[in-house]
């Protein structure tokens, strides 16, 4: 994930040391999404992706992000579950490493 940098990337290393890390880059984006959840997690930043039905009956999804650093919601809907996770998990990333 590119979105992986920084002290996340490192913090992410030492949190995943044992783990099959040298496939992380190989493995499909839900795989990556849900291993730097787990890390996220870890560190105290939840990230969690809600379902929102509109009036039309369409289904959409958006992330939301709480915890240590308190929340944020991204006031976005996207069609996939996959955009949600992935636009919420590059905003903490970009949070955790603004704040360490």
């Amino acid at each position: 994930m590119k979105a992986l940098t920084g002290k996340a990337k490192e913090s992410f290393l030492k949190h995943s040391i044992g783990k099959e890390i040298a496939l992380f880059e190989t493995m499909l984006p839900i795989y990556q999404h849900a291993l730097i959840i787990e890390w996220l997690d870890s560190v105290g930043i939840n990230v969690e992706v809600g379902l929102y039905p509109n009036e039309d009956g369409d289904i959409y999804f958006s992330g939301v992000i709480f915890g240590k650093i308190g929340g944020w919601d991204d006031q976005e809907y996207y069609t996939s579950r996959q955009q949600a996770t992935e636009k919420a998990i590059e905003r903490a990333l970009k949070i955790f490493n603004g704040n360490h």
